[in-house]
């Protein structure tokens, strides 16, 4: 590295792909001895920069990775979100968070890619007799090898992940983090899994970047980027424009490939609670700091509780598992009601200030990722409206689930039966839109994210239905009724195809097996046609005219389980 880098020279390799003990520089001096002297004063550069390095990297194997870590506490990670050794502890509990939930698993689905490296520079070959040097997906699962053994395995790689910041080498060369935490931790003895997580927990670094698929390294690597998003979400500071000033639109993408390649299920209001709990702990820290050093008197006092010692804050509260969002917002109208949880008037306003300012970050970190999402997807060559049909379905935040459906989308508006149901689909809810029947409530998919609460006042606005859906609602019902009339051949075969198809799709969706909900609903492109074709929907007896503008908002909810085909071209 201090040759390519310092020197700018061309470093050699042998026909095995080693290091060579060579190198090449360039010139445009026509020395008289034919370079020999430039060779000779090059040499004993490298000579001195190569000496150096290894000062230092036998200088940091003296003292343990471990011993480092009180000196992060130093270094500021972000002024508002306090120093390195913060975001240690809280990384290092989300991994084993994600271990433990069985989101990371000890042997997960590897999608076959090229081995990782480390921390996203160029690659140095370890020595031959290195616990590292091994393909970077790591050993095979240990025979018996449970989770609580991985979840300690990625909570102690996580913990030392950041330590080699204060070494002397990443001092010199700050290319090498992580790659000498890997160095280090296998010569100190750690476990070869969680040297192989500390040296790749960077990657992927960019859209070239091999993906790390070890489970250590995947949960550190995992945990360290979904930190830093909500981190940095937490205090406002997000993308805006050109303007990325933390990475976080490179670290999206990284979690997004993270989960992508390794089949994750990772159903974001399920880390975003607990992490958000662990920010709001920070905080709450932080701010007690900032009292204490505000006022020398006791500031600890409740109206409802005796004096408590300073030992005590209000950041035990947030200590506690949180399970869901909602279970943040449950804490926040007890603080909000003064149950003993805030201490002092500035303390309490400034704590839940922050605390509603986290509950509207979840949204914005789904729409974030969302819109990462969008961006990969279309360089991958994924159709923006396809995107977009899956999307407007609402309440769907498991990444894998959703690229399912968006490719099961894509190969199915693509075949003939898939062109001629999409056409279908918008003529009748061309007519319904027409005639102002809205979207049924049973367009969102099933289980939504949890969320924020949202004030009584809001809530009750937001359950109002308009004249639109009331309608639509009407004539959902008077579909289910006894037809008043003896329905034609064509409507009756679609009647039967949607009480065939629709259930077909729903069980398929259930079982993630988007293929399946699709090819069940292709059963409907004849009937509709037919439908159509043959009988009239605005009839004159209005009995009719309800049950078939009935009927053909059944069959578009049916097709809105499996996407918003109004948002689809063509």
């Amino acid at each position: 590295l201090t040759a390519r880098v310092n020197q700018k020279y061309f470093v050699c390799r042998d026909a095995n792909g080693a290091l060579a003990n060579a190198f090449v520089c360039t010139g445009n001096v026509d020395a008289a001895d034919g370079g020999q002297k430039i060779v000779e004063g090059n040499q004993k550069v490298l000579a001195a920069r190569l000496s150096d390095a290894r000062f230092f990297y036998d200088t940091d194997l003296k003292t343990r990775l471990e011993d480092l870590q009180p000196k992060l506490e130093k270094i500021v990670f972000h002024e508002k979100l306090g120093t390195v050794a913060d975001k240690v502890d809280r990384v290092a509990k989300l991994a084993r968070w994600l271990v433990e939930e069985g989101i990371v698993k000890s042997s997960p689905e590897r999608g076959g890619g090229p081995r990782s490296g480390g921390g996203g520079v160029p690659q140095a070959t370890p020595p031959a007799d290195s616990p590292l040097h091994r393909p970077a997906d790591g050993p095979p699962p240990r025979a018996g090898e449970d989770r609580a053994h991985l979840a300690n395995l990625a909570e102690r790689a996580a913990r030392l992940a950041k330590a080699d910041l204060v070494t002397g080498m990443v001092g010199e060369f700050p290319e090498l983090q992580g790659l000498m935490g890997g160095y280090y931790a296998a010569a100190q003895g750690e476990d070869p899994q969680v040297a192989e997580a500390i040296r790749d927990h960077y990657k992927p670094v960019g859209q070239g970047d091999d993906v790390p698929t070890a489970p250590v390294t995947v949960a550190v690597s995992l945990a360290d980027k979904l930190d830093t998003i909500a981190a940095f979400f937490f205090i406002n500071e997000k993308p805006t424009g050109s303007k990325d000033p933390f990475a976080l639109r490179r670290a999206a993408l990284a979690v997004i490939r993270l989960l992508g390649h390794n089949s994750l299920r990772l159903e974001f209001g399920r880390w975003f609670a607990p992490q958000l709990a662990s920010l709001m702990t920070d905080a709450s820290k932080r701010l007690v700091r900032r009292e204490m050093a505000a006022r020398a008197r006791d500031i600890v006092e409740d109206r409802e509780m005796p004096k408590r010692s300073t030992g005590a804050f209000p950041h035990e509260a947030f200590e506690r598992k949180i399970e869901t969002v909602s279970d943040l917002a449950q804490i926040l109208d007890r603080c909000v009601a003064g149950e003993g949880f805030f201490y002092h008037t500035n303390f309490g306003r400034d704590l839940s200030e922050q605390f509603f300012d986290a509950l509207v970050a979840y949204d914005d970190i789904l729409d974030f990722f969302a819109d990462r999402l969008k961006v990969q997807q279309k360089e991958a060559g994924v159709r923006h409206d396809l995107i977009d049909a899956v999307f407007a379905l609402g309440g769907e935040d498991d990444l894998v689930r959703l690229l399912a459906r968006v490719h099961a989308l894509q190969a199915f508006v693509t075949i003939d039966d898939g062109k001629n149901l999409l056409a279908g689909y918008k003529r009748a809810a061309n007519i319904l839109k027409k005639e102002g029947y809205g979207a049924s409530q049973t367009t969102r998919h099933p289980g939504p994210v949890p969320g924020p609460t949202v004030p009584q006042g809001m809530a009750a606005r937001e359950a109002e239905w308009t004249p639109e859906q009331v309608r639509g609602d009407e004539a959902e019902g008077a579909e289910q009724k006894k037809l008043s009339y003896t329905p034609e051949t064509e409507e009756a075969a679609l009647i039967h195809a949607l009480d065939t198809a629709a259930p077909q799709a729903d069980a398929a969706i259930e079982r993630e097996d988007f293929e399946g909900a699709m090819a069940a609903l292709a059963g409907l492109r004849a009937p509709i046609d037919a439908f159509f074709e043959k009988v009239i929907v605005n009839d004159s007896d209005p009995d009719k005219r309800a049950a078939r503008l009935s009927l053909l908002a059944r069959m578009r909810d049916a097709v809105h389980k499996v996407a918003d085909f109004s948002k689809i071209e063509g």
